[in-house]
């Protein structure tokens, strides 16, 4: 419950503070998150210090958990965002974390819950990277697909935006934007 998962955090947070050592931090800290496995403020606080580490097989363990425990489409999506942005910040694997953004959308999508957090700022993050690719056209069916889901009006005209500008400037003529366009 609640009471739990703040003692477990000010537990967490002191003997960060304290510096007690790896294996107490470790013992507290996987205390807290298996007592508390769905609190956002412990799951930060395990990020960091796994970050901190540099065990990138315990980081993407713990990511792969949180991703699972995820109730519904819409948490998914904000965590797989979450994650993928923080990857990609720190450039840990960028690719993969690329790879997460894409998929809390697809997941998001396939289930046709328009209510994503950060919902321009994961496109943007795709995009430019994309641009940086040159594979903006891969971006095409998702987001016709993101179309095809209920968003809001902002989201809508931020992504039709997005889908025609690839189509004009990334496919090579007119005839090869037709089907991307139709798509859009």
């Amino acid at each position: 419950g609640r009471a739990a998962s703040t003692a477990y955090l000010h537990a967490a947070r002191i003997a960060r503070l304290a510096r007690l050592g790896d294996d107490r931090l470790a013992s507290i800290l996987n205390a807290a998150a298996h007592a508390c496995p769905d609190d956002d403020e412990i799951a930060g606080v395990v990020e960091t210090w796994l970050y901190e580490l540099g065990n990138t097989e315990r980081l993407l363990d713990h990511y792969r958990a949180r991703l699972g425990r995820s109730t519904s489409p819409a948490q998914h999506a904000e965590r797989a965002r979450a994650a993928g942005t923080e990857i990609i910040a720190r450039n840990l694997q960028p690719g993969l974390g690329l790879r997460l953004l894409r998929l809390g959308l697809e997941h998001a999508y396939a289930a046709k819950t328009a209510d994503v957090a950060s919902h321009i700022a994961t496109w943007e993050l795709l995009a430019t990277h994309a641009r940086t690719q040159r594979s903006t056209l891969e971006l095409v069916p998702l987001l016709a697909e993101a179309l095809g889901v209920l968003v809001s009006k902002d989201v809508a005209v931020y992504l039709a935006r997005l889908g025609l500008e690839i189509t004009w400037r990334d496919a090579a003529d007119v005839h090869a934007a037709q089907p991307y366009a139709a798509m859009l």
